[in-house]
């Protein structure tokens, strides 16, 4: 707004219409401000706003000022003048004061406007998608009331599924090495068979991390899934460098997913001289 020079027009049109008055340039200021934070975020407002309440306060302040001389002029120099010393303040003083006051006025104004649009956008939110603000909720509800017995459970099933699907991907990839074998592509499909039964299966997660947890060994089962299509379709003669690529790539899923187990072990409520203890089994249990 600074570049279009919005923020001159905009200090313009409230001295224009507040004609030096005090408290509807204020007035004005507030309402401006709570507009604008209805569509701009609120530190940007703030951050607009306030050198703007400043300079229409600052030109309140040289009005007032001119107006004070012309009066001192016109009357009489000597009598008034002492009259004003002995029982008037400095009108420079006034205004200081009330422009410091509006200021922090207009700070505060802002500060509740941002308060009551943020919880009316939250309310907002929440009418708008109420299944997903429940669940949240839930997940979270959830997640404080598991006990180290429930993520001891959950770790004994997911882990013996992953023994399981690494056992059965290192028999996937002996198959497809040997291509001498007349029966590989009903072993081959009898693994896909497998996988996407197993992938249907990962579905006992009770929280957003077990689901989590589960959803990477569903990924582990899809790419399984392709490399057995991959070979089912491919010919003799097809190159089989983009087999040996998916393998690959299923194997270094399989080694990064065995080596976060240690945050579901701490979450079991595993010291950790046992979480080092399980994890040096590990090395023995997969590829």
């Amino acid at each position: 707004m600074h570049h279009q020079k919005l923020d001159k027009m905009i200090a313009h049109k409230i001295l224009s219409l507040a004609k030096g008055h005090l408290g509807l340039s204020s007035l004005y200021i507030f309402i401006t401000t709570a507009f604008l934070s209805m569509w701009m975020s609120n530190t940007a407002t703030a951050a607009m706003m306030l050198p703007l309440a400043i300079g229409v306060l600052a030109s309140l302040d040289e009005n007032k000022e001119e107006l004070a001389t012309k009066d001192e002029a016109n009357t009489d120099k000597k009598s008034d003048q002492q009259d004003n010393d002995l029982y008037e303040e400095d009108p420079k003083k006034n205004s200081s004061k009330s422009t410091s006051l509006a200021i922090i006025a207009i700070v505060a104004i802002i500060a509740i406007v941002a308060i009551y649009m943020t919880s009316q956008n939250k309310k907002q939110q929440e009418a708008q998608n109420p299944e997903n603000t429940k669940q949240v909720q839930k997940i979270d509800a959830s997640q404080e009331k598991i006990s180290s017995d429930v993520w001891r459970e959950f770790d004994k099933k997911s882990w013996s599924d992953f023994k399981e699907i690494n056992e059965n991907y290192k028999n996937l990839k002996n198959t497809v090495n040997d291509t001498s074998n007349p029966q590989r592509n009903d072993v081959i499909k009898q693994a896909k068979e497998y996988f996407t039964n197993k992938e249907n299966d990962l579905n006992y997660g009770e929280n957003q991390i077990q689901n989590k947890y589960l959803d990477d060994m569903k990924n582990i089962c899809t790419q399984a899934k392709a490399t057995c299509d991959n070979v089912l379709n491919s010919s003799n003669n097809s190159d089989p460098s983009k087999v040996n690529s998916l393998l690959q790539s299923i194997a270094e899923k399989l080694s990064s997913f065995s080596k976060n187990r240690a945050s579901l072990l701490k979450l079991a409520g595993y010291t950790e001289d046992e979480i080092k203890e399980k994890l040096e089994k590990i090395e023995e249990e997969i590829i």
